[in-house]
């Protein structure tokens, strides 16, 4: 209620992969992507990163192998220093835009970020008072994912190396410095998801 998500069919897939303080292991976000994708998941999505170990590349490539693409938050430190898993060469990694459409001032950004997304969001308070609410890549990320659903719903035969191909050729420009030739389609209904695409 008081929302919009970018699939309405999508079903989704709770893997709890971090504890309840938000922290945990790559090595538990490697068995999470790993159980999705043996568990019948279409696509990954992960509002999370940091550091890259070997089990989470693997889990990642393991993904892309049974044609399951991931999607992942490329963090809001607001700086270019790649984070983990969206830093993987067939992740999605996503950053977020503001509501002009410009990179979002915390958004984590560069030539490893393919995609941007709306993910400052507002909200009126009770007092009348509007406040940032559900805000930061972790936000962004499941646009995409979502978007990626209805790709999927069109067309179930598309792989990973597709659907990235799709996304980056078919991306509003923005002109937030990510990498070149990429951003984000707009949706079904001809508003954008998201818009961002390097100039």
């Amino acid at each position: 209620a008081g929302g919009a998500g970018a699939c309405w069919a999508c079903r989704v897939m709770p893997v709890k992969v971090l504890r309840a303080s938000g922290s945990g292991s790559a090595s538990d976000v490697a068995a999470g992507i790993t159980w999705a994708v043996d568990h019948g998941a279409d696509v990954v999505s992960l509002s999370l990163g940091g550091g890259g170990i070997t089990a989470l590349k693997n889990a990642v490539q393991y993904a892309e192998d049974h044609g399951v693409p991931v999607v992942a938050a490329a963090g809001h430190d607001a700086r270019s220093l790649v984070q983990y898993p969206a830093g993987y060469p067939t992740a999605v990694s996503v950053g977020a835009t503001d509501r002009n459409d410009n990179r979002a001032s915390y958004s984590n950004y560069g030539s490893w970020v393919r995609l941007a997304a709306p993910g400052t969001s507002e909200a009126m308070q009770r007092t009348g008072v509007i406040k940032p609410d559900y805000t930061g890549t972790s936000a962004a990320t499941p646009l995409v994912s979502g978007t990626i659903g209805l790709m999927l719903t069109e067309d179930p035969a598309l792989t990973p190396t597709q659907i990235r191909s799709i996304l980056m050729s078919t991306a509003d420009p923005a002109g937030i410095p990510l990498a070149p030739g990429t951003g984000q389609p707009p949706c079904v209904d001809k508003r954008r998801v998201a818009a961002t695409k390097a100039s």
